[in-house]
């Protein structure tokens, strides 16, 4: 990937620099907290804990988070109303189904059925606009390669967000487009994409580093969990002033809701100190996956980004 020939607002070359135009030190911090599978009842209370209304970014705006839904158990009327506080709901298949090696080998009429399968159970059952759901994760992260892509693309996606970044990469890996296929850098994945796909974003997982120094793909995946309140909060804010510190690259939260109720719920404590903690930086912007791919394409200093209008 050449950046002289691949330009924003409609190309970007994966890679640990950010767009050309906005300095570091003028880049805000954009936190990309989601959520894969179904939506129930019971992770109502931790999403009442998060999404407090003095939770706010720097512009004033509520804190927003990403939901990639299932449709297995999902109650559609919690889904509606995350909808309509304004946070994004993207398509995490219909079936959630095993083998994991069914997603890393399915066809493209699978993914279909799958990933567009669960974009209309989302309009129909939650009142969610298509148009709104513009995003897919896959389940177990087992990208299908072209099968999944070139159905993403017919289909109208803007991004998936299923990459795995590799193990050790010094400074965050930035949302980027497929024009080029992705090096195993940017897509440890087992079935990455080949071919180009010149209309996706990729928004890629980078990896956690768990409280033993071991890279994990999601916060709620590491080897090692975290055994308190103070251990919880000291993982949350290494992994953030990794990027805070470092490139700015989006941050990414990535997690399964019933992660925070383990264990008596000391770690959905130590979430909510780390957020306001975080919150009292005039810099940082809990923003949803589409929020971050309307930055990409036009690219705002963090003085200006009070007037950007997609946030």
């Amino acid at each position: 990937c050449d950046s002289n020939s691949c330009s924003l607002p409609e190309c970007f070359c994966p890679g640990t620099k950010g767009p050309s135009t906005v300095s570091r030190d003028d880049t805000p911090q954009m936190v990309m907290l989601t959520f894969d599978d179904a939506i129930l009842k019971e992770h109502k209370k931790s999403f009442d804990k998060i999404f407090t209304e003095d939770r706010i970014n720097p512009n004033g705006c509520p804190i927003l988070a990403t939901f990639f839904v299932c449709h297995n158990w999902t109650e559609y009327n919690i889904v509606k109303e995350l909808h309509q506080h304004g946070h994004e709901i993207a398509s995490h298949s219909k079936t959630h189904r095993m083998p994991q090696s069914f997603w890393t080998y399915a066809s493209y009429g699978d993914w279909e059925r799958e990933l567009e399968g669960q974009r209309d159970n989302i309009n129909k059952l939650a009142g969610v606009p298509i148009s709104d759901i513009k995003g897919a994760r896959v389940p177990y992260l087992e990208t299908g390669g072209d099968a999944q892509f070139q159905m993403m693309t017919d289909a109208g996606y803007t991004y998936d967000s299923s990459f795995m970044t590799g193990p050790f990469i010094e400074g965050g890996v930035w949302p980027f487009t497929l024009h080029y296929p992705p090096s195993t850098v940017y897509c440890s994945n087992i079935n990455c994409p080949k071919r180009s796909y010149p209309n996706l974003w990729e928004v890629p997982l980078n990896r956690w580093v768990g409280p033993d120094g071991r890279p994990c793909p999601m916060m709620d995946a590491c080897d090692r969990q975290p055994k308190d309140k103070d251990d919880a909060k000291a993982f949350f804010l290494k992994n953030f002033n990794r990027h805070y510190r470092g490139n700015r690259a989006p941050f990414g939260l990535h997690l399964h809701a019933p992660w925070f109720q383990e264990g008596g719920g000391f770690k959905l404590n130590a979430f909510a100190e780390f957020l306001d903690e975080i919150l009292t930086k005039d810099d940082v912007y809990f923003i949803t996956l589409q929020q971050v791919i309307s930055w990409m394409k036009n690219p705002q200093p963090k003085h200006l980004t009070s007037q950007f209008k997609p946030w």
